[in-house]
């Protein structure tokens, strides 16, 4: 659960002739300017940097998070989120489907944001997620990302997989090839309202939308003893997130 802090905030509000303004002054001298029409809220939160990583020994050098977000330890399933959206079940999203998903309007062939074929919506070529829309970066802070799909890949093709248990939690241990280790816990996926696949596999977002095939994006799996990396998820359903380091 994200904590909220009591702070002062001060914005500067520019107010001209035809519209209003938020300023927000950065500290490396930089000033991000949002038109007032287009802030639903505010809200300021605290983002705790105090987590932990694992080195599996990745060709790459990623180094992937010991938890999901949410969670306090490894076994917990942590939030769930739908694809490109911060907020998740903890924060209030009751409902998961194309009607609540935040980058469309009511429909997969109706999307407003990444999307890179004008079949499916408003085409804008972006296929990774913004940094703003990327729940690891946003609730973790800026060390902090949703894995893309080379590093899904990665993880996969270069670790072994073996059904585990951590406290009586079923789920995965992934053994990278320097031999440590992460749990993946098998939280399930929300679909609608339902909170399915609880005990029997996990489903873990990635950072990309699935090309040409864009109402859905990347992330990997395991169910009932299987795993992978190479499936496509509808974007709207609520998944868990393990996110990946940068130093």
């Amino acid at each position: 659960m994200k904590r909220f802090l009591s702070l002062l905030v001060i914005f500067c509000v520019v107010v001209g002739l035809k519209a209003q303004v938020w300023e927000i002054f950065r500290k490396d001298g930089k000033v991000d300017r949002i038109p007032a029409e287009s802030i639903k809220y505010v809200t300021v939160r605290e983002i705790d940097e105090a987590h932990e990583y694992v080195d599996l020994g990745l060709p790459s050098g990623t180094l992937w998070a010991t938890m999901n977000i949410g969670a306090t330890s490894p076994e917990e399933f942590g939030e769930f989120f739908a694809f490109g959206e911060v907020v998740s079940n903890e924060d209030g999203k009751s409902l998961y489907n194309w009607n609540t998903y935040k980058w469309c309007n009511g429909g997969p062939d109706r999307l407003t944001k990444y999307c890179p074929v004008d079949s499916l919506g408003a085409v804008d070529e972006r296929k990774i997620l913004d940094l703003q829309d990327d729940a690891a970066y946003v609730n973790w802070g800026p060390h902090w990302r949703m894995p893309d799909y080379l590093q899904l890949q990665e993880l996969v093709s270069c670790c072994t997989w073996t059904e585990s248990e951590m406290n009586n939690v079923p789920g995965f241990e992934v053994k990278g090839p320097n031999g440590n280790t992460m749990f993946l816990p098998s939280s399930g996926w929300y679909n609608g309202k339902n909170h399915d696949g609880v005990g029997k596999g996990g489903d873990y977002w990635g950072a990309n939308v699935s090309g040409a095939d864009a109402k859905n994006a990347w992330g990997f799996w395991f169910f009932n003893g299987k795993y992978g990396f190479a499936i496509r998820f509808p974007r709207y359903f609520g998944r868990a997130v393990r996110p990946v380091y940068v130093p």
